[in-house]
């Protein structure tokens, strides 16, 4: 696992000022959409430099259903965003996401199911990978 989370630069189409909350090490707190999945939403992370990535671990608990109905993820080393690395849809609190092992420096997962009344929440956030 990537363990310099301190230094990840973290941003959200929805609910910005708790983003950190997905990184924080605490399991009672988490970033959320703030509102129902309509798709659309997006959570980005910035990596303090380029590294290889494999996966990326979401995981929603305790909020059991606020977990991604449907996903994509791009990644960003040079620049230009990727082709779609992943997609695929979640079905429950923990999603894991295995990505072909791609440099990045950034990492944006996009939700983009519908889950009336369920936001999009991460209570910890986890990227598997290495540093270069």
């Amino acid at each position: 696992m990537l363990v310099n989370r301190n230094s990840w630069m973290l941003t959200a189409s929805n609910g910005k000022d708790g983003c950190k909350n997905a990184i924080d090490g605490n399991g009672s707190s988490r970033w959320s959409s703030g509102r129902s999945q309509v798709g659309g939403e997006w959570f980005q992370i910035e990596l303090p430099e380029l590294s290889k990535v494999s996966e990326v671990i979401l995981d929603a608990s305790p909020s059991t259903d606020d977990y991604p109905r449907e996903y994509e993820v791009v990644v960003m080393a040079d620049g230009e965003w990727s082709k779609v690395l992943a997609k695929g849809s979640g079905n429950g609190p923990v999603t894991v996401i295995g990505l072909p092992l791609v440099e990045a420096k950034i990492i944006r997962i996009t939700q983009k199911g519908r889950s009336k009344g369920k936001h999009w929440s991460i209570h910890d956030l986890q990227i598997k990978g290495k540093r270069l």
